[in-house]
């Protein structure tokens, strides 16, 4: 499905219903809005590990504007602030009380944006294995020159840089780099993320360069409100714990979980349920 709003067409992905059926009465479910981390990447990666929230939350998909089924914008149209304004635009396009918002990896950086613009829309808010500022990339690179293959270690700083400059490139850099993202990569599962993936390296090209490095919303954090969840891995390269637990212990109604058998993308099968245990919790609290 897609929605028309601030110059685009934002392609958005509703499952599960939006009430729990209970013969003494149905009762409405959270909505759960879950974004997606790149930039430039789309929802695809979450599916169908995140499915299962359905059981207790109606769940939206979608993707920013610039990449998988959502249209093109303007370049100079590609910024974190943009895009938390999209998320908003599409919660009144639906119609929508507050939500709760996921966001993993750069959706995270969103999140935090969106919480600070639009606190209105917010019930709960869910932090996924992302970072506060622009710091998290000097402690990333320091970690890649240690776990890296030599092969990875070559390429490892062009996606981050914004020196990749084709969609050949962009997927090449993910099928070499993409088993840092894990602790135990899963080839079948490398191998059905990256057949799904409908990325766009322009988007992430743009945003590296020139949006990423200026991204800090870590002053204003202690004045979100709503309750928080932030979730961190012990074996993430990216977006390292002490990242996770910086923003939880900036956020003042915070908690902060790590999984400690896994990488950026737990519920990829490395510690799917656990992940969704988590999430689920914290959703019916």
């Amino acid at each position: 499905m897609h929605a028309h709003l601030n110059g685009v067409d934002l392609y958005f992905d509703v499952i599960s219903s939006g009430k729990t059926v209970d013969f003494s009465g149905d009762k409405d479910k959270p909505v759960l809005f879950v974004h997606h981390g790149g930039p430039g990447a789309d929802h695809s990666y979450f599916r169908p590990w995140l499915d299962p929230l359905g059981e207790v939350a109606q769940v939206v998909y979608l993707d920013h504007r610039g990449t998988g089924n959502s249209s093109d914008a303007p370049v100079e149209t590609y910024t974190v602030e943009q895009m938390a304004d999209d998320v908003e635009a599409l919660r009144h396009h639906l119609g929508l009380g507050k939500i709760v918002f996921l966001g993993h990896s750069y959706g995270g950086f969103v999140g935090q944006v969106l919480a600070l613009r639009h606190p209105q829309a917010l019930s709960k808010l869910i932090l996924s294995h992302t970072a506060p500022d622009y710091d998290f990339w000097e402690e990333a690179q320091a970690i890649a020159e240690r776990i890296a293959t030599p092969e990875q270690r070559e390429v490892f700083r062009e996606l981050f840089d914004g020196a990749i400059s084709s969609q050949e490139e962009y997927e090449a850099w993910w099928k070499k780099c993409y088993p840092l993202y894990f602790r135990h990569p899963d080839q079948e599962v490398l191998d059905q993320l990256s057949t799904r993936s409908n990325g766009r390296y322009e988007v992430a090209g743009y945003m590296m360069a020139n949006e990423i490095p200026q991204y800090n919303p870590y002053p204003q954090l202690p004045t979100i409100e709503v309750p928080t969840l932030v979730m961190s891995s012990e074996y993430d390269w990216v977006t390292p714990p002490s990242q996770g637990r910086r923003i939880a212990d900036a956020i003042p109604n915070s908690q902060f979980v790590l999984f400690e058998d896994s990488g950026h993308e737990p519920f990829a099968r490395e510690e799917e349920q656990a992940y969704l245990d988590v999430v689920s919790t914290f959703l019916r609290a």
